[in-house]
């Protein structure tokens, strides 16, 4: 094969490697795709903060309302903070969900106090039996605020869930 054969078949060869290279690079999406992260209120790095606010008309002692997260609440829930309207008398309830798995997180009859919760899970052992420690609840999916047998208020309560890594 001559010389003037090979030069050319190397030039076509790195033409051909160029075109290539060009389509890759023009197919590669602009941005790396990532999974929805919660939305939330405030977001402190690895500590997020989402307000939940109740609200309800109707016969007192008989106003109900439920409101879910906006998104998914995923990681360590740290804390709960109720801070109930002044007007909210002592026949309040109220209950913090998880649908799935089902998980009641925080359970509250006859209550009207302004405070913070700490939902822990008591750890097992192998047999499957409580032991005497607890730790934090791991949450993966939207967690609902309800509350029942209260009186009407534009504001019932705000619910306020911290929750991380």
């Amino acid at each position: 094969m001559s010389e003037e054969k090979v030069k050319n078949l190397l030039t076509a060869g790195v033409f051909v490697l160029l075109i290539v290279a060009i389509i890759f690079v023009l197919r590669m999406p602009a941005e790396p795709v990532d999974e929805p992260i919660a939305r939330s209120s405030s977001n402190y790095g690895w500590l997020k903060v989402e307000d939940i606010v109740l609200s309800g008309t109707g016969t007192e002692g008989a106003v109900s309302d439920s409101e879910p997260t906006s998104a998914f609440v995923r990681g360590h829930l740290y804390a709960v903070h109720l801070d109930f309207n002044t007007s909210i008398t002592n026949t309040t309830d109220f209950t913090l969900t998880q649908a799935s798995p089902a998980l009641t997180v925080l359970q509250l009859t006859n209550y009207y106090t302004d405070t913070w919760y700490y939902p822990a899970a008591q750890q097992t052992g192998s047999d499957g039996a409580g032991v005497g420690t607890y730790d934090q609840l791991l949450v993966n999916d939207q967690l609902t605020a309800e509350v029942g047998e209260t009186i009407s208020s534009t504001n019932i309560m705000t619910v306020t869930v911290y929750w991380g890594e």
